[in-house]
């Protein structure tokens, strides 16, 4: 929300900016880091106003399809800069660009806040305490801290939950796992309200809750696309989390002093700029030759089942085979596609 607030300031900010020194009715709100002047305008050292070499319009911005603020996008400003020391127009240029250049550093100020306002809770705070128990695990793979990228992997059938991170070269290292504590359901994903399954599939943290009525809690995206469309218009339910308290009906359920080190993972991870933290679920390690065998022949009758097994394993294989995550999509039909 800080962020959001910071980016509207500055947005409207240099739209003052540039409404006071053109005196231009015309003029669009100017968008902060999205916007950029037209490269086909050109300046007219002693007129008023640019004028486009396609059509007579007084309107001299234009959006740019949320094209970042780049140095290679910052020469359409130069002719603000053509007037000499004692123009306005100089003055305006130039503090137009010190708002533009100036927001992408607030903007970061106010992400890394994250953190700091998550710590005013207790219970994260006793969280923090723990972080010494894998910080240490960053350090001895020399993976940088705080995380700037970290993934879950949980297995139902072992009954864990696998915290990876990103190395200096672009690929993940697993950093810990947890035990999930009281598992609920059994394997095969979960396709409607109250059937206390933990759903299989990919999805992401969607949410933090530092005050959680199962101590801390992070939420999972479920259902996802996936499970809509192959829900077949059911009642699928919600509220999925990995959360503390040892209890559950069909979420991931760590000991508080394991969701400690999670959340507070997930939470330098989501300070250091991660926007979307993923948690893949998987019905068992699919490398795991005996589990395999067992349970295709103990649903050899439910070959619907095994097919979406076969699905997931494709996203499995690829994270197995190279270390990186794969992008993931929903076809029309409910199945994943990688890439």
């Amino acid at each position: 929300m800080r962020v959001v607030t910071v980016l509207y300031a500055k947005q409207y900010l240099a739209t003052a900016i540039v409404m006071v020194c053109k005196n231009d009715k015309y003029l669009p709100k100017y968008w902060w880091g999205n916007v950029v002047l037209s490269p086909n305008f050109h300046f007219r050292p002693f007129g008023n106003e640019y004028k486009s070499t396609h059509h007579k319009s007084k309107t001299i911005y234009r959006k740019s399809h949320l094209l970042p603020v780049t140095p290679k996008n910052f020469y359409p400003f130069m002719p603000l800069f053509q007037y000499n020391l004692y123009s306005t127009k100089y003055y305006c240029g130039l503090l137009l660009l010190i708002v533009l250049l100036g927001g992408g550093q607030l903007a970061l100020q106010a992400q890394n806040e994250f953190a700091t306002a998550q710590l005013n809770h207790p219970r994260v705070a006793e969280a923090r305490s723990r972080e010494y128990l894998f910080r240490r695990e960053f350090e001895r793979r020399n993976i940088p801290f705080p995380p700037t990228e970290i993934f879950f992997r949980a297995f139902k059938k072992e009954g864990i939950l696998e915290a990876w991170a990103k190395n200096n070269n672009g690929t993940f290292e697993k950093i810990k796992e947890y035990t999930i504590c009281a598992p609920s359901g059994k394997l095969g994903p979960k396709r409607k309200r109250g059937d206390l399954q933990v759903p299989e599939g990919f999805y992401y943290i969607k949410s933090f809750n530092p005050v959680s009525s199962y101590y801390l809690s992070l939420e999972v995206s479920y259902p996802n696309e996936s499970d809509r469309i192959l829900g077949g218009g059911s009642s699928l339910g919600g509220d999925i989390y990995l959360h503390g308290d040892c209890v559950s009906e069909g979420c991931l359920p760590l000991t508080n002093d394991k969701m400690k080190e999670v959340y507070w993972m997930a939470a330098l991870a989501r300070d250091n700029g991660q926007a979307q933290i993923p948690i893949h679920i998987f019905p068992y390690k699919f490398r795991n030759l005996k589990f395999h065998q067992l349970e295709v022949a103990k649903h050899y009758n439910n070959q619907r089942l095994i097919n979406f097994w076969d699905n997931l394993r494709i996203g499995y294989d690829i994270f197995e085979n190279n270390r990186t995550l794969p992008n993931v999509n929903v076809n029309g039909d409910g199945s994943y596609s990688f890439w």
